[in-house]
């Protein structure tokens, strides 16, 4: 087993998320990269076969619900405090995908993080969201401060 595999399956085994994320980063990239060394007939066929090296990403379908709203406030280093909400949303494959936001007293600006899971349905993924602590929420909104394009 080389070195990348064998880092994804000790960092699965911590289930260290930021790590994971850049792994998925790194994953991606290096798919990316094959792809664009790879004929285009080749990649074409290999998806159409169901073996692909990348596969397309899936679509979301549904609209956004609230799946969850946090009794306690989270607050960013400065103090300044945030309500807490998991959306979720159905999509093209079948699959729920969910997203925190957080809203601060004044309503505006909602920091929203990117996609924080998949779920296979909307039960499993209200499961998920009961299961957040508050230091999982305190690492989403520092996540969602950071990434204006979420």
């Amino acid at each position: 087993m080389d070195d990348p595999l064998r880092r994804a399956w000790a960092l699965l085994a911590a289930c260290n998320l930021t790590e994971l994320w850049a792994l998925q980063r790194w994953l991606t990239a290096r798919i990316a990269a094959l792809e664009a060394a790879t004929p285009p007939q080749a990649v074409a066929q290999a998806r159409s076969a169901g073996h692909a090296l990348a596969r397309p990403p899936v679509q979301p379908v549904g609209p956004p619900e609230v799946l969850r709203q946090y009794a306690e406030v989270v607050r960013d280093a400065a103090g300044q405090g945030y309500l807490a909400r998991t959306y979720g949303r159905s999509r093209a494959d079948g699959t729920w995908e969910g997203w925190l936001e957080f809203t601060p007293p004044q309503g505006v600006p909602v920091l929203r993080t990117g996609r924080e899971t998949t779920q296979p349905d909307r039960e499993a993924l209200a499961y998920w969201a009961s299961g957040l602590e508050p230091v999982y929420l305190d690492g989403a909104l520092t996540r969602a401060r950071s990434d204006p394009d979420a």
